[in-house]
């Protein structure tokens, strides 16, 4: 009964005004005082990153900090895009049902919003659920060397990402607003989802400042061929969420980690390798 009346509480939360405002009052010089609270609260470890709490000018410049070189050492493989917690790794079925957490499911076409030829690809294929707390490095980096060559805005809901809600809001990450992301490899495609949360102001790719969603609340697609090595930065989140990865049914893939293990970002999650054809 208690969790039944906080669900309908979150879903009655204005959620997107609470975005919104909140988003502004963080880039206000007025914010820098929860930079010290921020960082006691969530022991986070400044020896990492690439400037003094006190050179920052607003909370959220704080927030979307980035490090000092050689704080992410970046292995081999298939490499984690961002620090976090692992959700779900999971394997897709012919239908393209994903697993949100046990007993909550969702469809790959609804994540990506789309249908198609290019989701068979992924039909028989892996994916990865990682999320990012408030206390995590919030940029997001390219898992292997791949290049972007189309990248999808999805509005949707700002429902909060923890595990709350994954428990309790049906088909929470195919509702919530995201940034779809198709890569080309040399083992063949893969897709990274970049997940918007409440308080989330902004789901932002580095090279392109449209992708915005404290700016963009339509749909929105662009071809590109931006190239990336492993490691390098593709965008960067604000007060937390969750990225997916899926891999195509044509690789297979060897985990290095499971549900529940924190990751870093660089740190190797995954060794993948062309699949052999089935010799009949």
């Amino acid at each position: 009964m208690k969790n039944a009346l906080a669900v309908v509480l979150l879903k009655m939360f204005p959620t997107y005004m609470y975005t919104k405002w909140l988003g502004r009052f963080v880039e206000t010089p007025f914010s820098r005082f929860l930079i010290k609270q921020f960082v006691a609260h969530y022991q986070i470890d400044l020896t990492e990153v690439d400037s003094s709490p006190s050179n920052f000018q607003t909370f959220g410049a704080f927030f979307r900090r980035t490090l000092k070189a050689g704080a992410r050492p970046i292995a081999e493989g298939v490499v984690s895009p961002v620090d976090g917690r692992v959700q779900v790794i999971g394997s897709l079925p012919s239908d393209g049902t994903m697993i949100q957490v046990k007993g909550k499911a969702y469809r790959l076409s609804e994540l990506v919003s789309q249908t198609g030829d290019d989701l068979n690809l992924f039909l028989g294929g892996s994916y990865i659920t990682v999320y990012l707390s408030p206390r995590d490095y919030h940029r997001i980096h390219a898992p292997m060397a791949a290049t972007l060559r189309k990248y999808v805005h999805v509005p949707g809901t700002l429902f909060p990402v923890n595990a709350f809600s994954a428990n309790h809001i049906e088909r929470l990450f195919a509702r919530n607003e995201r940034t779809v992301g198709w890569f080309e490899s040399m083992y063949g495609p893969f897709i990274m989802v970049m997940v918007g949360a409440a308080g989330v102001g902004t789901v932002q790719l580095s090279f392109d400042p449209n992708v915005n969603t404290a700016r963009r609340r339509t749909w929105y697609s662009k071809e590109c061929r931006q190239t990336f090595e492993r490691g390098d930065e593709v965008g960067y989140f604000t007060l937390g969420s969750t990225v997916i990865v899926l891999f195509p049914n044509q690789v297979e893939v060897k985990w290095l980690v499971k549900a529940g293990d924190r990751v870093q970002m660089g740190q190797a999650i995954a060794h993948v390798q062309a699949r052999q054809p089935t010799v009949e």
